[in-house]
C-alpha cells in the first residue's frame, strides 16, 4: 500500500479546529457562538403593519389574471370586488392613531377578506361583517382599550386609552362603503381586463373613502383627514396607470399615509 497523502489529515484538522473555535465554554455545557450571516436585502413592502394587505393585493390580482385567462367571468366579478374592499382597508388602516392599532387593524381586515378569496357563494355584506368581527377581537386584546368614550375616563392617569368603538365603527363603515362600491362597478353582466378592473377598483375605491370621510356620523380629525386624503391621493396616481407591478397601489397609498401620520411628509413626497 502506497504513502497516504498529508493533505486530507490537514484538511480533516483545520475543520476540526474550526469546529472547536466556534464554540464558547460556559462552565457545563458549550453554547454555539451566534455568527454574523451577510442576508440578501429583503425588498420593501412598507411597514410591518401593511404587509398584511400588500401581500392580499398581490394575491387577489394573481389570481384575477388567472381566472381572465380561464375565463371564469363568475370569479372574475368576486376578485374584483374583494380588490376594491382590499384598497379600501388600506385607508382604514391609515387613520389608525398608533402603530399598534395599524398593525392590528390592517393583519386583522386582510385575514377576514382572505377568507373569501376562494370561496363562491357568499354576499358581499358578509364580508364587511366578517372584517368588523375580525377588528373587534384584534383591537380588544390591546392593552387600555375601552367600549365607550365615558368607560375610557378610568383609564390610568397619563395613558392614553383605546376606544375600541373609535376604531371599529369607521372600519366596519368603510367596508359597507366599499361593498356597495365594488357592487356598483363589477356587476357581473360586463367582461373585464385585467388593466379596467385595476384602473376602475382603483376608482371604487377612492370614492368609497370620500364617500365615509363626508358623512356626520364620522367624527374625524383633521390630522385624519388629511392622512386619508394622502390614500386617495395615491389611489388616484394609480388610476391612469396600466403598467405597475402587484400590490405597487396599496403599498403607496399606505406608505404616503404613514409617513404623513409619523410627521415625515417630505420624505413621502419624495418617493
Amino acid at each position: 500500500m502506497g504513502r497516504r497523502s498529508p493533505l486530507p489529515v490537514a484538511i480533516l484538522a483545520t475543520v476540526l479546529a474550526g469546529l472547536h473555535t466556534s464554540f464558547v465554554s460556559t462552565g457545563a455545557r458549550p453554547q454555539l457562538r451566534t455568527q454574523r450571516v451577510a442576508r440578501k436585502a429583503e425588498p420593501e413592502i412598507v411597514d410591518v403593519e401593511a404587509s398584511a394587505l400588500v401581500k392580499l393585493e398581490e394575491d387577489i390580482e394573481a389570481q384575477i389574471q388567472k381566472a381572465e385567462a380561464d375565463q371564469d367571468q363568475s370569479r372574475l366579478t368576486r376578485l374584483s370586488r374583494l380588490l376594491v374592499l382590499t384598497r379600501s382597508s388600506a385607508a382604514a388602516t391609515a387613520w389608525q392613531t398608533t402603530k399598534e392599532l395599524k398593525s392590528k387593524v390592517a393583519s386583522s381586515m386582510a385575514s377576514a377578506i382572505s377568507e373569501f378569496v376562494g370561496k363562491e357563494d357568499y354576499d358581499i355584506n358578509d364580508v364587511a361583517t366578517k372584517v368588523e368581527e375580525s377588528v373587534s377581537s384584534a383591537v380588544t386584546k390591546l392593552d387600555n382599550v375601552y367600549l365607550t368614550a365615558e368607560a375610557a375616563k378610568a383609564a390610568p392617569e397619563g395613558t392614553t386609552p383605546i376606544i375600541l368603538t373609535d376604531v371599529v365603527r369607521p372600519v366596519a363603515g368603510q367596508m359597507k362603503e366599499a361593498g356597495k362600491e365594488a357592487v356598483l362597478a363589477f356587476t357581473g353582466k360586463e367582461e373585464y381586463k385585467f388593466g379596467d378592473i385595476s384602473k376602475e377598483a382603483a376608482k371604487r375605491a377612492k370614492s368609497a373613502v370620500a364617500n365615509l370621510l363626508g358623512k356626520e356620523e364620522y367624527k374625524f380629525g383633521d390630522v385624519t383627514k388629511a392622512a386619508v386624503n394622502k390614500t386617495m391621493d395615491a389611489i388616484g396616481d394609480f388610476t391612469g396607470k396600466k403598467d405597475y407591478k402587484f400590490g405597487d397601489i396599496t403599498k403607496t397609498l399606505l406608505r404616503k399615509a404613514l409617513n404623513f401620520l409619523e410627521d415625515d411628509d417630505e420624505k413621502s413626497e419624495k418617493k
